[in-house]
Parts: C-alpha cells; sequence; structure tokens
C-alpha cells in the first residue's frame, strides 16, 4: 500500500513536469536497486562502517644541538633536524593496508617507504612496495625505537637499505622467519641491472624475553653485477628496567668496476640501557667496525653513553643526551660528539 501511494505520488510529480509512462518507474526502480546494493557492499553494517577504512596520518619529528670536538671542523656546532617525515597508512579490510611516508633530506628520494600488505594467510604477511631489507636487528627497527640517537657505524654501512621489492613474513609463537626479493638499488627507486637480491631473517625467542637470530643477504650490484654479500647473528634481551642487545656483522663486496676488487668488511656492537626511574633511562653503547680486513688503517672505535627522559611514559617520544667518544684510525682529527636530541611521534 505505501509502495502504491509512493508511486502514485512520483508519477503524477513527473506528469506535472511532462514526462510519464514506465520510464519514470523503471528509473526510479533502478535508482532504488543501485542505493541497496551500494548499501550492501559498501556500508554492510554499522559496525563495518565504523571500523573501515581505517586510514591514520601520522609523523616523526627529531631536532638536534650537535657539538663536534673535531678538530678544524665547521661549524663545530649546529641545530638541525635529524628526521622529519610524514606518513599515511592504514587498513582498508582485514585483509588489506598500506603505507606510504615522505621525507625531507637533500639529495635522497623523497618517498622514504611505501608498501602495500596483504594479510589473506593466517600469522603470514606479504608487503609489496619501497621496503626495508630485512637484515640486522638495529636499523630494521623504527628509528625512534633505538635508545642511541644514532646507528652504529657497522649497522649504517652494511646494512642494504630500502629497496623495491616483496617480502614474506611468516609468525610462530617461539620464531619469526623473513624473506625478501629485491632489486638490489637501495638508493633508486628503479633497478639498474637485471640480477635480484634475495634476503632472509630468521628469530628464535625460546623464551621470554630473549631472542636470537641471523640474517643472510645475496646480492649483485651495478652494470657489472658485482656480487654483494652479507650476514648477521644478533641477540636481544630484556628484564625489567634491564635491556641489553649486541650484532655481529660480515660483509663481502666487490667493488671498483671495471676493476674488481673484494673488500671485506666486519663489525660489531653491544648496547646496553637500564630504567633509573619510570621515565629516565640510562644507556651506553660499545661498537668496533673495520671497513676494510686487508688493511690496517680504517677501523672505527665508538663508545657511547647518555641518558633519556621520556616525555610520556611507555612511547617514543623523548629527550636524549648522548655523549660519543670517537676513534677512527683513518682520521686522526676526529673528535668526540655531543648531541642533544628532541623526538616526537605524531
Amino acid at each position: 500500500m505505501l509502495i502504491d501511494c509512493l508511486m502514485g505520488f512520483i508519477d503524477n510529480f513527473f506528469l506535472c513536469l511532462g514526462i510519464g509512462g514506465n520510464m519514470v518507474r523503471n528509473i526510479f526502480a533502478l535508482f532504488v536497486g543501485f542505493v541497496a546494493i551500494f548499501g550492501a557492499v559498501f556500508c554492510p553494517s554499522n559496525a563495518m562502517a565504523n571500523k573501515y577504512p581505517d586510514v591514520k596520518v601520522g609523523g616523526l619529528i627529531a631536532g638536534q644541538y650537535v657539538y663536534d670536538q673535531t678538530e678544524d671542523k665547521l661549524p663545530s656546532n649546529e641545530l638541525k633536524f635529524n628526521y622529519a617525515r610524514i606518513q599515511v597508512g592504514g587498513k582498508l579490510n582485514d585483509n588489506l593496508g598500506g603505507l606510504v611516508q615522505f621525507k625531507a633530506k637533500s639529495g635522497s628520494p623523497a618517498i622514504s617507504v611505501a608498501y602495500i600488505n596483504l594479510d589473506y594467510f593466517p600469522n603470514t604477511n606479504v608487503r609489496i612496495g619501497r621496503i626495508k631489507s630485512p637484515f640486522g636487528l638495529e636499523i630494521l627497527e623504527h628509528p625512534f625505537k633505538n635508545p642511541i640517537i644514532s646507528f652504529s657505524d657497522v649497522s649504517k654501512d652494511i646494512w642494504p637499505g630500502c629497496d623495491m621489492g616483496v617480502k614474506v613474513t611468516y609468525k610462530h609463537k617461539y620464531a619469526t622467519g623473513i624473506i625478501a626479493y629485491q632489486n638490489g638499488n637501495k638508493v633508486a627507486l628503479v633497478d639498474d641491472n637485471d640480477a635480484k637480491d634475495i634476503c632472509g631473517r630468521l628469530v628464535v625467542a625460546p623464551v621470554k624475553g630473549f631472542d636470537v637470530g641471523g640474517s643472510y643477504y645475496m646480492g649483485k650490484s651495478g652494470t657489472y653485477h658485482l656480487a654483494t654479500n652479507r650476514y648477521g647473528v644478533e641477540a636481544n634481551y630484556k628484564a625489567g628496567p634491564l635491556w641489553l642487545r649486541g650484532e655481529f656483522l660480515n660483509a663481502k663486496s666487490a667493488k671498483n668496476e671495471p676493476i674488481i676488487d673484494t673488500v671485506r668488511s666486519v663489525g660489531y656492537y653491544a648496547l646496553a640501557t637500564y630504567k633509573l626511574l619510570s621515565q629516565v633511562e640510562a644507556i651506553a653503547r660499545y661498537s668496533v667496525y673495520d671497513l676494510n680486513t686487508d688493511t690496517d688503517d680504517n677501523e672505527k672505535t665508538n663508545i657511547t653513553i647518555g641518558l633519556n627522559y621520556y616525555l610520556i611514559s611507555d612511547t617514543w617520544n623523548r629527550i636524549s643526551l648522548n655523549y660519543e667518544i670517537r676513534n677512527d684510525k683513518a682520521d686522526e682529527k676526529i673528535g668526540n660528539l655531543l648531541t642533544l636530541q628532541v623526538q616526537i611521534l605524531l
């Protein structure tokens, strides 16, 4: 009865406009059908409509004051940004999501990372795009999670970097395995040869708070397909206010194309932190890095000590003070480094 009255009103309305016949009823039926289908597909329920899409805009900012005691260093002190990034990410449904992060840094791509997340299989994530190579521990994590302002020299130099590719992660109760297939040209968003690099990482957590792992990277770089192989082992332990971490990394790279010369680099670091108060943390790290094991004049040894004050408990927003005692056999003029940093994760 209600539908008949409604259709009669619609017929009379369009007759006044000079339009009548079955065309009006067909158009109205098509419109109602479209609305019904749209609501069923895109708005299946209030709960689903409120949950997805779940997209968030965020960013990370880290400002520094740096005092460098290196001889003849100009400027010896400066204010600068260590990080200034903005990102958009989230999920469209339970299985599909992604993230795009941009960075403000001259001389490098504007895109820091950009990937699509596929979670269609139990305990398994497939990530496609510009992603971090799953090698090592220190740099692989979020930069603000690292308790020390800067990464160790060995991690910065041996880590393969961000690269275009696909990564598969499988998580088990006691272990996590990752394998990636990537271009092998971390500087650019495009490849520079036909070879592809393979990187794998396995981390085992036998007991709560303790995990050990290893990484292996096999690849070729440049138009001469120069071999670049890396491996690393790691250990991580957390108990109450104490956090201990260490890594040993090794790289064997062919360089100086077209005259091929193999260079082996090796290094390690040991890190310790201790929560003095709920928002105050003491940190220390000892690192050694030998850029070329065939020579005796390029080993770097660094000792870093400092304090972190967390602006909000159980977050990465903090003020950090680091003092780095640096020794570089290749540069006798290098001095110690004092860094004060404020970092905020939005």
